[in-house]
């Protein structure tokens, strides 16, 4: 996605996984409109260090997590319905 191969987690990688994050939330939030539920989306936040709690999320969360040779990405969905746009 920047054209060259990280090495260490810096400024410029955080910045590329939130981009990555924003690319992905925003298709989700697409695919749902097309499917007649209106979407309120967040800017998804990066959360560092391991075990930081995030206490403005409410509702059931989803965990989904990801490994590679560099190591583990934990990432947390909630989802909440907003009664306003049920027609």
């Amino acid at each position: 996605m920047i054209g060259e191969t990280i090495t260490e987690l810096d400024d410029m990688s955080m910045s590329a996984l939130g981009e990555l994050a924003n690319m992905i939330t925003g298709n989700a939030a697409t695919q749902l409109s097309a499917k007649g539920y209106e979407c309120d989306i967040s800017p998804p936040l990066i959360i560092e260090p391991s075990g930081s709690r995030i206490p403005t999320l409410s509702g059931m969360q989803i965990l989904t997590s990801f490994k590679s040779e560099y190591g583990e990405l934990y990432i947390r969905i909630c989802l909440n319905e907003n009664l306003k746009y049920k027609g």
